[in-house]
């Protein structure tokens, strides 16, 4: 397991934006490869936002200046390898914000 206190999850968000965004782990929780897929509520602005963990990994800012994960959806990841992969190729080809593209393969009622 990744030490919780050292990674940031990487989230792709439902917003008109070209990249991913850098989150801590919620406090406690410890973070795995099983996370990737695996829907998360993210404060964004004055709002939060329903997203998918895409990766881990280390930040390029100072971990002290990011947010924690609100909220774990999932107890296991509702996207899989492929599917992610499939989605990853579509945001590519038809230049489309990767988040906007993972909300779309989504059910309304899990957006």
């Amino acid at each position: 397991m990744l030490s919780s206190h050292r990674t940031v999850l990487r989230v792709a968000l439902p917003v008109p934006l070209p990249r991913l965004f850098d989150y801590l782990p919620p406090h406690g929780a410890s973070v795995g490869p099983d996370w990737v897929g695996r829907r998360v509520r993210v404060p964004f602005g004055r709002t939060e936002q329903i997203g998918v963990v895409l990766s881990m990994g280390a930040t390029e800012v100072d971990p002290e200046t990011l947010k924690p994960v609100l909220a774990v959806l999932d107890d296991q990841p509702l996207l899989g390898p492929e599917l992610l992969e499939t989605l990853h190729f579509c945001a590519r080809y038809y230049h489309a914000p990767l988040g906007e593209v993972m909300a779309t393969a989504l059910p309304v009622g899990l957006r």
